[in-house]
């Protein structure tokens, strides 16, 4: 008797069905991802889109968006939010409402409404609601959200639905992970499409701009970075950091507010609503990283509830599947609020734990975790035994930060009692530039008798390793000499760090094209190595480009790099960063000046201690210029000053006169001829003072960067300095041609054609062209705008020249684009589409008195009284 009262309750419009058929308000701020754009999933010709992801995803969002991009489209989306109320017979009247409520009657009359009411078949008036749709002839979309909250008749009969759905009707389902929905038979007979967490975490460019769109004026993109970094994209966490910036726009306090936040969030959401042992288990698997469900029963015991981690790793951010199948680790938040708790048990409970926790670990190989654990109980010795076994390894892996943490506990009396830490160590300090360090291991090496060819080899490659980072060409060339090629007992990753430091080498000297050849063969074996060591044989690679003024092709070269690295290494590893530092300044060569800066985005303190000159000149010349762009002179004096120090610390001579030349010009070109010489004195003063034993292509390029200011500061001096000016170009000209310069030989020939063209010299128009035409065969656009004046953008200087202009009183399509503003031209758009009021603010996820405010103005822009005759305007303005 009930369940018929609730039948007859439900087969009108009823409060409780008419809300489940309303997609949800967007959020204020909602990020578009191309990637997920429904356009493209309709191109792939996919029937079946399911969004599987835990809480804090934004599955529901995007299922919102898919709603407004479908109404824009011209398809009529049909929104259904499931509950567990949701039997087959409600289930079916609900979705009957949805199509009346996203379609007006036009595809259901109110006959075939109140037969779905009284039908009593499921299965029958399923059948029957598809072949409506069927016959309706309109494209459609079907959204079911929370489907994991129906019952599992529900279920049952919307597997029947997905095996008989038209081909004019899309569906798009959300739920939990721990939900399942249609047979494989099913599934395995339609296009299907699998959005999963992986896909909706947000990936760095995209919290970036996500964070832009919030703080606007406050924002930066150094701390959308690090809330990228701490929230490693989840969606969720994302906008909790953006609530803290609002709340106190400190960027000093954001690791603790955000902490603190995530933390709360993981305490009151998910920890306080699990069940107490699941909880508890919590606490004891606090400190354990990574995580296996095997190692969670040795360490507490048979009857650890380790069934629910793949729960909790499917349905929250609590745990996160690790790279392999079966490991998880703790989300670093969460670790924060457990390990007080962990704390409060009794000590021989945590001593215990631990090392049932080292001997697991030991005996799968983990040693470092081992070492890890090892070192919580107190026990040093054991802890030192482990690490000493597994540096290399890690060495492997490119993580030097932890190799030398490890290295940090040994005292200098006893690191000679630790040959395990000697070359691991040797290669961390020698790529973190601490040559002297890395120089007293590799003395270790060397005078150990029982030392064989492979180590010794390997301590040599070291030291050329560290020549790198003060251009000593002596040292690699002392390599090269003693090691022509690398002994047999060497493995790939040795033999392409053989090829890096002969590439390195080649590169200062000027012969670009031959870094190239030396690391071809070896990168051929790619996946025999190490991502630190091929990720470096690339950046040289994308340098060696650059060092040509072949911008285009080191973006396309770095960029490729950078995606690769970053899939292996963390963000700001050393390799990683150099590769972004050198991306960046490309980006900003080629005109991404936006692009440039997100590349070095928490990125140049690394930059600056770890990085080989070549990257940190990229980065701080990068980000003089946009400081320039951003009309602060001050502080693009400051990045070029901080150029030159870091320089003069490392006693580098390139990278302290790449900064004169930069301070000389900036200085220049506003006006500031005094301060501008003084720079050129200051370049003067360097070259002057090198050593006798410095290398020729050291004595070159600080040459050619002291006639490079001498000419800039000369060419802002008028007719006066005019000869003067076109000799110091000519001399800068020879000298970047030596080095192969091409960046350097086209600023050469533009600062002679200016000089030229003051003297009457009919060869200043050959210079000129043969400047303009190196920038354009490189991609060097910036270096041509500032000589030439800024360029129209690449579609426009290539499409076909306009037929004269016909005299009209209509505005240009441009200028009449230019007088509405984007949220006015969003609201055309769907005006033309002849969609209400309602449906206008439901797709832009705003108010209908909003919409009225915004047609009015575009009836007041385009002259109309109406939506017809602003349609009509719009089209003879050619808007539409």
């Amino acid at each position: 008797m009930q369940e018929a009262d609730d039948r007859k309750q439900d087969s009108g419009m009823s409060g409780g069905i008419a809300l489940k058929t309303v997609p949800p308000r967007a959020p204020q701020i909602f990020l578009v991802r191309p990637h997920l754009a429904l356009q493209r999933i309709r191109l792939a010709d996919i029937d079946l889109i399911e969004i599987i992801a835990p809480h804090g995803f934004g599955k529901t969002s995007q299922l919102a968006q898919w709603h407004r991009e479908a109404l824009v489209a011209g398809i009529v989306p049909i929104w259904l939010s499931l509950d567990s109320r949701d039997d087959p017979f409600r289930l079916i009247r609900a979705l009957s409402q949805a199509v009346v409520r996203a379609s007006a009657y036009t595809i259901f009359p109110a006959s075939f409404v109140e037969w779905i009411g009284g039908c009593t078949d499921p299965q029958e008036a399923i059948t029957a609601w598809l072949a409506h749709l069927s016959g309706s002839g309109q494209d459609l979309l079907l959204l079911i959200d929370d489907v994991d909250h129906a019952p599992e008749t529900t279920l049952a009969a919307l597997d029947y639905l997905l095996a008989n759905a038209p081909t004019n009707l899309r569906i798009a389902l959300g739920r939990r992970p721990s939900a399942t929905l249609a047979s494989p038979d099913i599934l395995g007979n339609l296009p299907l499409m699998r959005i999963t967490a992986r896909d909706l975490r947000l990936r760095e460019e995209e919290t970036i701009r996500l964070v832009q769109q919030s703080l606007r004026t406050n924002f930066n993109a150094e701390l959308a970075a690090r809330i990228h970094v701490l929230t490693e994209g989840w969606p969720l966490g994302v906008r909790l950091a953006i609530a803290s910036q609002l709340r106190s726009p400190s960027p000093a306090d954001l690791d603790g507010m955000l902490s603190s936040d995530l933390g709360q969030y993981f305490l009151d959401s998910v920890i306080s609503k699990l069940p107490p042992r699941t909880a508890e288990m919590l606490v004891d698997i606090a400190q354990l990283d990574p995580i296996h469900p095997d190692l969670c029963r040795a360490m507490i015991g048979e009857d650890a509830p380790v069934e629910e981690m793949e729960r909790l790793a499917a349905e929250t951010p609590v745990l996160t599947h690790g790279e392999t199948g079966g490991w998880l680790r703790l989300h670093p938040s969460a670790r924060e609020v457990l390990v007080p708790r962990r704390k409060l048990r009794p000590p021989a409970l945590l001593h215990e734990q631990a090392l049932r926790a080292r001997d697991w670990y030991q005996d799968h190989g983990l040693l470092e975790e081992a070492a890890q654990q090892a070192a919580l109980i107190g026990d040093e010795s054991a802890a030192m035994a482990l690490a000493e076994a597994s540096l290399a390894a890690m060495t492997r892996q490119g993580r030097n930060n932890e190799v030398l943490e490890w290295y940090g506990r040994v005292s200098p009396d006893e690191i000679g009692e630790h040959p395990g830490f000697w070359a691991p160590t040797g290669w961390a300090l020698a790529l973190s530039n601490r040559r002297d360090e890395a120089r007293g291991l590799v003395d270790l090496i060397r005078q150990a008798p029982a030392s064989t060819e492979a180590q010794l080899y390997e301590a040599d490659l070291i030291l050329a390793a560290t020549a790198g980072y003060v251009d000593d060409l002596m040292q690699m060339e002392e390599f090269a000499s003693r090691w022509p090629t690398p002994p047999a007992s060497a493995d790939a990753s040795s033999s392409l760090l053989h090829a890096v430091t002969l590439a390195h080498r080649a590169l200062l000297m000027g012969q670009p094209e031959l870094v190239r050849q030396c690391l071809a063969p070896p990168l051929a074996e790619r996946a025999m190595m190490v991502p630190a060591s091929w990720g470096y044989a690339d950046l040289l690679i994308g340098m060696s480009y650059y060092w040509e003024g072949k911008v285009e092709l080191a973006a396309d070269q770095l960029r490729t790099a950078f995606n690769l690295t970053s899939k292996h290494m963390d963000r700001r590893n050393r390799v990683v960063s150099m590769i972004a530092g050198m991306l960046a300044i490309a980006c900003l060569e080629c005109g991404r000046a936006e692009e440039a800066g997100l590349h070095l985005s928490l990125r140049v303190n690394m930059i600056e201690k770890h990085g080989v000159p070549e990257t940190v000149m990229a980065a701080f010349a990068t980000l003089a210029e946009l400081s320039i762009d951003g009309r602060h002179q001050d502080q693009a004096a400051v990045q070029y000053g901080s150029l030159a120090a870091e320089g003069r610390a490392r006693r580098n001579s390139r990278m302290e006169a790449a900064a004169y030349f930069g301070l000389a010009r900036l200085h220049a070109r506003h006006g500031r001829l005094f301060s501008a010489r003084q720079e050129v004195e200051r370049a003067d003063a360097l070259l002057a003072a090198l050593s006798p034993e410095t290398p020729a292509p050291v004595r070159l390029w600080c040459a050619l960067q002291a006639e490079l200011a001498r000419a800039t500061v000369l060419s802002h001096e008028g007719m006066a300095k005019a000869a003067e000016a076109e000799a110091s170009a000519s001399r800068a000209l020879a000298l970047a041609m030596q080095l192969n310069r091409g960046a350097e030989i086209a600023r050469a020939l533009f600062l002679r054609a200016q000089a030229r063209e003051r003297l009457g010299d009919e060869r200043a128009a050959l210079d000129l062209t043969e400047a303009e035409s190196l920038c354009e065969a490189g991609g060097l656009r910036r270096l041509k705008a500032e000589f030439t004046g800024p360029e129209a953008p690449r579609d426009q200087r290539e499409a076909p020249a306009a037929p004269p202009p016909q005299p009209s009183s209509l505005p240009n399509r441009g200028a009449a684009e230019n007088m509405l503003t984007p949220r006015e031209q969003d609201v055309l758009a769907r005006l033309m589409s002849h969609m209400s009021n309602k449906e206008i603010a439901l797709s832009m996820g705003v108010g209908e008195e909003t919409i009225k405010w915004h047609l009015k103005n575009l009836f007041h822009k385009l002259g109309a009284g109406d939506r017809k005759s602003a349609v009509k305007r719009a089209r003879m303005l050619g808007l539409a």
